[in-house]
């Protein structure tokens, strides 16, 4: 996994955190999608998604796993 530390202003974001099995995530991410799309915020330029990962699926628990999906 190469990670990259990237400098940007501050952005404003609407998030939606997942708790538990890194398998589930998909469903989480779905729903920060479903409103996406209900809210029509459709331009990629201006509406930018993001994962901020705070831990390792294949290390930890996954009752400690987490991850918050973003959109800006």
């Amino acid at each position: 996994m190469e990670v990259r530390i990237v400098t940007f202003p501050e952005t404003r974001i609407a998030s939606i955190t997942h708790l538990g099995s890194p398998q589930d995530e998909h469903a989480t991410a779905m729903k920060l999608v479903a409103w996406k799309l209900q809210h029509r915020l459709l331009d990629q330029d201006r509406h930018r998604s993001y994962g901020l990962h705070y831990s390792d699926p294949n290390t930890t628990p996954p009752g400690q796993y987490r991850v918050d999906f973003c959109l800006s």
